[in-house]
């Protein structure tokens, strides 16, 4: 297991988020949702950098929840 494998499985409170800042958007989903399962979710108000981010979670077959935010 390399260091940021070992960084990432910290099962603590304490995370090594300069670990997180490393990976891809991509992998940082996979990881969260690997780590964390259904207390991870994508926050949207349907604008692009959230459409962006169920796209490649659904592209990636990522399994988030999605919860949307109204703005109005």
């Amino acid at each position: 297991m390399d260091d940021m494998e070992s960084d990432l499985d910290n099962t603590t409170d304490e995370v090594d988020i300069a670990a997180w800042e490393r990976l891809s958007a991509e992998e940082l989903l996979r990881t969260l949702s690997h780590h964390y399962g259904q207390r991870v979710a994508i926050g949207t108000s349907f604008q692009k950098s959230g459409l962006v981010l169920i796209d490649m979670a659904y592209r990636n077959q990522i399994p988030l929840r999605v919860f949307t935010i109204d703005t109005l």
